[in-house]
């Protein structure tokens, strides 16, 4: 726990934090720390912070178990009740400190169920001056959770232990909650502009938290709340075909052990276990693992964006003999859909948009044919649509910042070469690129790492710790040396293979009702916002139709265009 001068950490107090004075927070003002004259705390009861915001799935747990309108404590030896149900400290001074927060649990009158701590959430709403992108960013200093519900729909739970920071952006409802038993409440520290940080609580008001997280001595239980489910009245939550409406359906439960604290077994199953994941994924809930390290710099004056897409699926054979009835929308359809559930990794793919078609056209002669090339036939009388198109577009990325992120896309089939990869390049220079093909069986030797996942190093950065360069012939443009990075001692670190198996898994967690590989999976939500890019992406290239340009099957180079 790393916490700011004079200010000390000590558990099980009566009091949670206060100034000068025994607390599980204690901030001292003393002359030594003159900084900490700025803090003031302010207390929260249970009839003010929680009360009015028991709804849904909240308002079933407290007429099922009724939660303690007071926090019951043990200090000493001795039990206590306090009417403080968690505490914050706010700081005004100059230099400005981070703000405090300590969140302990929920005990219940009836049963030995407990919910985690939680403050209940508020909306921060966008700002008309777009700098103020991050509205917050927290230093969790315990293990604790972090829900972003986006006004346009979406949730993500972000999963955090000691050191973890997160960045809240402006437009997003955010609750917090303890992750640990009642012996350790959730402690965050948060840097915000007081003054810039207007926040309300309309929507909790109307539905409560999104989520109900609770425990007992042999599980902990996370429920949706169900007024976040499908809600006619609203735009946020999630939106489901077939929404589960049975409570059960709605929770994910994760049993308890010996081996582990709560804190450490909740982290390790939420942000490490694809099953669990799969679980929240099901239900429109994306689980995010949280980092110790936040970059925060001022936006430029030019508000590009820091990353550019690269995403060449092209083909050298001609289209598959008896498959041009199939592939009848043409070519961009057929293959640029496999890379738009990449791009949701990075922002959201329901903003794709400012769809340019630099070029798109048909190889000539227009023929199918089998795989070997034993046998070819003209298709020219009934294939109408393009083998070939290069398509910019752009996306709105999760940085919260407005920023639009530049992409180009290059499909088809009769080119010169079999490219298959995404690239990632960022302002730095800095790249990382995911290669589908694998290695061509020619029977020479390559150092490229076909078939995997990689970075790319830029010399004028610094090296990571233990990392080297090996500098390879990029197979698509041989006159063009890549440096990618590798580490002798530990050949995963900066490569991974691509797991072609997944897709197997996939199948039998369909079949079989398991949740292996469905944490890989698109949410339900994004998958049509996927359809509908696709579908105007086609129908630019449709509007491009008179501008469409014949080339030499085999002639057109799908990296290196301009020089056919």
């Amino acid at each position: 726990m790393q916490l700011p001068r004079g200010i000390f950490h000590r558990p099980r107090q009566e009091r949670l934090i206060a100034l000068n004075e025994p607390a599980t927070i204690r901030i001292e003002t003393a002359a030594r720390y003159p900084g900490n004259a700025g803090y003031r705390v302010n207390d929260r009861s249970f009839e003010k912070a929680i009360a009015p915001y028991l709804l849904g799935d909240w308002e079933d747990f407290d007429r099922r178990y009724r939660l303690s309108r007071q926090r019951k404590i043990s200090v000493g030896g001795a039990h206590q009740e306090s009417d403080v149900i968690y505490s914050g400290a706010e700081h005004r001074g100059d230099p400005k400190l981070p703000n405090i927060t300590v969140l302990p649990n929920l005990t219940t009158e009836q049963s030995a169920w407990r919910a985690f701590g939680c403050t209940m959430g508020h909306y921060h709403p966008s700002q008309e001056a777009r700098e103020a992108r991050v509205q917050e960013v927290y230093e969790f200093q315990s293990h604790g959770l972090l829900a972003l519900v986006r006004e346009e729909g979406g949730v993500e739970l972000w999963v955090a232990r000691d050191g973890d920071k997160i960045a809240v952006p402006n437009g997003v409802h955010m609750t917090l909650y303890n992750l640990d038993d009642e012996d350790y409440p959730l402690i965050t520290l948060d840097f915000a502009d007081p003054d810039r940080n207007p926040a309300n609580k309309d929507l909790i008001g109307q539905c409560g938290p999104v989520l109900l997280a609770c425990y007992n001595d042999l599980e902990a239980v996370f429920t949706l709340n169900r007024l976040y489910l499908d809600n006619p009245n609203h735009s946020v939550g999630v939106r489901l075909p077939n929404p589960p409406l049975e409570e059960s359906d709605r929770q994910i439960k994760i049993a308890r052990g010996a081996r582990l604290s709560l804190g450490q077994l909740l982290y390790e199953r939420l942000a490490r276990d694809p099953d669990v994941i799969g679980q929240f994924a099901r239900l429109g809930l994306r689980i995010r693992r949280a980092s110790p390290e936040a970059a925060l710099t001022p936006l430029s004056a030019d508000r590009s964006s820091r990353l550019y897409f690269t995403m060449p699926l092209a083909e050298g054979r001609p289209i598959e003999w008896n498959r041009e009835r199939a592939l009848q929308h043409g070519l961009t359809l057929d293959l640029l859909s496999h890379f738009p559930p990449l791009l949701a990794y990075f922002g959201d793919v329901g903003t794709i948009d400012e769809i340019r078609v630099l070029a798109a056209g048909q190889y000539r002669p227009l023929i199918m044919a089998t795989r070997d090339g034993a046998k070819t036939g003209d298709i020219s009388d009934r294939f109408r649509n393009e083998t070939y198109s290069r398509v910019a577009f752009t996306f709105r990325d999760y940085s919260g910042n407005d920023h639009r992120v530049p992409c180009l896309a290059v499909t088809g089939k009769g080119l010169s070469q079999e490219v298959k990869y995404m690239q990632v390049t960022g302002r730095n220079g800095q790249a990382v690129r995911l290669d589908l093909n694998r290695e061509p069986g020619s029977g020479e030797a390559s150092d490229y790492p076909w078939d995997s996942l990689f970075f790319l190093h830029n010399p004028r950065e610094s090296l990571p710790s233990g990392a080297v360069v090996r500098e390879v012939a990029d197979p698509y443009c041989p006159r063009r040396r890549l440096r990618v990075l590798d580490d002798p001692n530990d050949a995963s670190r900066f490569r991974r293979r691509v797991v072609r198996e997944r897709y197997e898994k996939l199948l039998d967690d369909l079949l079989g009702g398991t949740n292996a590989a469905v944490a890989s999976t698109l949410l339900l939500t994004e998958a049509p916002e996927i359809v509908e890019a696709l579908d105007r992406i086609w129908r630019a290239v449709q509007d491009e139709r008179p501008a469409w340009k014949d080339y030499d099957l085999g002639g057109l180079d799908p990296v290196r265009p301009d020089d056919h």
